[in-house]
């Protein structure tokens, strides 16, 4: 065992594979107990042998319940990474960490068709060439900024891919729904996110809904962040959909396009931050609250976008007006 406290309900070490279906497995952790740093209580732990194909294994069908993680892909031995893992068609409830955890820089993840409630930010994994799709997450109704609240997190992604997710409920103050960021490395290349619903609900401003790189992000060339619809409470003076870059940031073939944005409070609708060469187009924009003092919101906002192409976005004010409206424009620009 990783040590004489862990509770593992499954634990898979040095291995070259292995199945686990149509099991049931409560942790017993309770919420309450959960200050965001415990470690070593997993539902499912998966660690791949050193050498061969680090991986090959499959986890599906299960109901996983109470764990601070509920399956964690980690190295506990001789070191190794995880790679060519399925983990599909599973229900995990209240994990207070994440639903399903990548601890290492691992390789080809598949999070498929599964079900997340009353965790938080349910999937996290680090690596590339992962693939997250088609799962539901909602919260269920819990308070506090480390428990109970959506999210994808990508750390370091390269060549990944995250489509048809719905995600409802509350994010945690601050927090970025679905996030590719440079938590490890500064690089976020050549990613796919497209086809998520998101609907934020909560009352008050707090969150981005979709986030490529970072502040010391070096590399965001071709991403592409395309039809998806975002409606949500974002953060003042922030965009509900931003890439983010490092000085002078390449971005070639990065493109944000299609997406249905809807603001629900005091917020941008996409914003740009020191990139080069990305291209915005066709986005539907629109503002579905009225500002209690007079504010300035833009549909896009650029600050230090170099090279960038906007072309065919639509940006509407859309309430019922109140005694202040906002004022709402198309684009800010500041920078080249």
């Amino acid at each position: 065992f990783p040590s004489h406290d862990s509770k593992i309900g499954i634990f898979f070490k040095d291995s070259e594979g292995g199945r686990v279906f149509n099991a049931k497995i409560n942790g017993n952790f309770p919420q309450s107990s959960f200050t965001g740093t415990q470690t070593g209580h997993a539902g499912i732990l998966l660690d791949s042998a050193p050498s061969g194909r680090q991986g090959n294994f499959i986890v599906s069908g299960n109901d996983i319940t109470g764990c601070v993680q509920g399956v964690l892909i980690a190295n506990y031995g001789t070191e190794s990474r995880g790679q060519g893992i399925v983990i599909s068609s599973n229900t995990f409830f209240s994990c207070w960490d994440h639903g399903v955890y990548s601890a290492g820089f691992d390789n080809g993840i598949v999070v498929d068709g599964n079900s997340f409630v009353f965790c938080r930010i349910p999937i996290a994994v680090t690596g590339r060439n992962h693939v997250i799709a088609n799962n539901s997450i909602t919260t269920g109704g819990s308070t506090g900024t480390s428990t109970d609240v959506v999210g994808i997190s990508l750390r370091g992604p390269i060549n990944c891919v995250v489509t048809g997710n719905t995600m409802s409920g509350d994010a945690g103050v601050g927090q970025t729904v679905i996030n590719l960021a440079t938590i490890t490395g500064t690089v976020v290349r050549g990613n796919v996110v497209s086809g998520n619903i998101i609907n934020i609900t909560n009352s008050t401003g707090s969150s981005t809904l979709i986030q490529v790189g970072g502040n010391d992000c070096t590399d965001l060339t071709d991403n592409i962040v395309s039809g998806n619809v975002c409606l949500g409470t974002g953060r003042p003076n922030t965009g509900l959909i931003v890439f983010t870059g490092g000085a002078s940031c390449p971005a070639y073939g990065t493109i944000c396009s299609g997406n249905s944005i809807a603001i629900r409070s005091s917020s941008h609708g996409i914003g740009l931050s020191n990139v080069i060469g990305a291209k915005v187009a066709n986005n539907k924009i629109r503002l579905e609250f009225d500002a209690t003092s007079s504010v300035t919101l833009a549909g896009i906002v650029a600050s230090n976008a170099v090279n960038c192409d906007f072309n065919g976005n639509d940006t509407t004010h859309y309430c019922d007006g109140g005694t202040e409206k906002a004022r709402y424009t198309g684009h800010i620009v500041t920078g080249k």
